[in-house]
């Protein structure tokens, strides 16, 4: 697959980082809070993508197994029912990673379609939509986490 790593490769990690500081649920809260503090916790410390090198998108394989389990570690997160004040930020954060994870699996080497979809993937996680969607996210963490 040929596509600029610094540049696809790079948004992943700056998505994150502008996303979540780790969190931990606190006392008093319901189940379903759990739940949600817990995956916000794995997106914040970048569980959901262990082992997965995305510093080098020219030598990432579609058949991957770390890009496999990155897809489904999204995938989980996302069926994750987050609180009502945080679902649709949520969803903004979770499905733009979804997306690109998705552009890397799809990606056929060689490819300018493949590039380009994951190109728009890549720049999807780090429009200004996302960000503010993670300091929501990450402030709903900081209160009830």
């Amino acid at each position: 697959m040929r596509a600029r790593a610094t540049r696809a490769g790079s948004a992943p990690a700056v998505a994150l980082a502008l996303l979540l500081g780790a969190c931990g649920p606190g006392e008093g809260t319901d189940e379903s809070v759990v739940e949600f503090c817990a995956a916000a916790d794995d997106l914040a410390d970048g569980t959901v993508l262990q082992g997965l090198d995305l510093t080098d998108l020219e030598g990432l394989s579609p058949q991957d197994p770390s890009l496999s389990a990155a897809v489904a570690a999204v995938d989980r997160l996302a069926e994750v029912p987050a609180p009502p004040d945080v679902a649709g930020p949520w969803h903004e954060v979770v499905a733009p990673l979804a997306a690109f994870l998705e552009a890397l699996q799809d990606a056929v080497p060689s490819s300018a379609t493949s590039t380009d979809d994951l190109r728009a993937a890549a720049d999807a996680l780090v429009e200004p939509e996302v960000g503010e969607a993670g300091t929501a996210v990450d402030a709903y963490v900081t209160e009830h986490c």
